[in-house]
């Protein structure tokens, strides 16, 4: 019997799950603009701390020596931009409706995975990176087994692989019940198998993911806290990361058992007080509003693609002055943003370089039901 207008009708435990029967709610076919802004301060800071890497000094004593004003201005970026990301997958995956096991792993593989191999095949013949794959059969593969093995040996795409990984994890827990408990249980699993397995890195980053997932299961009850939320976390940052340096002098030469311990005090907890205050205060009901959201919100669209093009434009400038970061940026943006968007024009070229479907109908480039990055 349909309620009467007016009343108040009861919601569903948020962790509810999916009846027997049912079939799960549909993921929106929208796009948020607040989520594509903050995808979009995301990779500019991912683009400014790789431009802010070209300004170092080099001699044969002493070899690379960056500024120290590039030094702490890429600690500052460093310590929220990749959890942030990772955060923005979570929560994007995190959607109601936004688990459906049938496609899951298979869109997650042709959007991360995909990309990875090919990017890879791309970047590493370089001149400053591997050219000896090219010169016989045993090293092309040998370079292909080293990406897997060790995805920061080639250095630049290994952030997909890793969040692929991540993102693996996390369906099979979503698929043993995707209850709370279960994802939460799944932490210290996957953190136990990371740092036995030497994917150090997957460790924060499971996380994060876990985290952004339960922020937008949870994020009803999280909004009327959101301000108190932000300004603790931000309050929180400075302590952390001070008291994390500190204290890894005392957290040397431990067992790899208590390592991880130590990993925790110098990255997740510095880490967390950046990644917190930045998603609480801009990822939530807040709105920059005119055209700089929009102009953020059209970088979020693009990030993957950003991500993956802009080294070139970044690394093209050495030995510039200090004032010329901010250009360096711009240039990489613009030129990184309107290859995206050439790729994206064929089919062929945005599943292997951009990681979106292969579709009839062709799809906006970022497409809702398909981004991970």
């Amino acid at each position: 019997m349909p309620a009467a207008e007016g009343a108040v009708v009861p919601a569903a435990p948020v962790d509810a799950g999916v009846s027997a029967g049912t079939a799960p709610p549909r993921a929106p076919r929208h796009r948020d603009r607040r989520i594509d802004a903050l995808k979009g301060f995301a990779i500019v800071c991912v683009v400014a701390y790789h431009a802010a890497g070209q300004y170092f000094s080099y001699s044969p004593t002493t070899g690379v020596v960056y500024y120290p004003w590039a030094v702490d201005f890429r600690a500052l970026l460093f310590s929220f931009m990749l959890p942030l990301f990772t955060f923005m997958s979570g929560y994007v995956l995190g959607r109601v409706g936004g688990f459906r096991p049938r496609d899951y792993f298979w869109k997650r593989t042709l959007g991360l995975l995909v990309p990875y191999v090919a990017w890879e095949t791309i970047y590493g013949p370089g001149r400053d990176k591997h050219p000896e794959m090219l010169l016989s059969v045993g090293n092309f593969f040998s370079y292909y087994a080293h990406i897997f093995i060790d995805p920061r040996w080639e250095g630049r795409m290994w952030y997909l692989y890793a969040l692929w990984i991540v993102l693996m994890f996390l369906g099979v827990a979503r698929l043993l019940g995707d209850r709370t408990w279960v994802l939460l249980l799944s932490v210290p699993l996957v953190w136990v198998i990371a740092t036995y397995g030497e994917f150090n890195w997957i460790r924060w980053m499971y996380i994060y993911v876990v985290l952004g997932v339960l922020w937008r299961r949870y994020e009803p009850a999280i909004k009327p806290h959101l301000t108190a939320i932000g300004i603790a976390g931000a309050l929180l940052y400075v302590p952390l990361r001070v008291g994390a340096e500190r204290a890894g002098i005392l957290l040397e030469h431990l067992p790899k058992v208590l390592d991880s311990a130590q990993s925790v005090v110098l990255t997740f907890l510095p880490i967390a007080g950046g990644a917190c205050a930045v998603a609480a205060l801009l990822a939530g009901s807040y709105h920059i509003g005119g055209a700089f959201e929009s102009w953020l919100a059209v970088l979020g669209r693009l990030s993957l693609g950003i991500y993956v093009v802009h080294f070139p434009f970044v690394e093209m400038w050495r030995g510039m002055p200090a004032w010329f970061l901010p250009i360096n940026v711009a240039v990489a943006l613009v030129l990184a943003s309107g290859i995206t968007l050439a790729l994206g024009r064929w089919r062929v070229t945005a599943l292997l370089l951009l990681g979106e479907p292969w579709t009839r109908k062709p799809r906006p480039l970022g497409d809702v039901r398909t981004e991970t990055l």
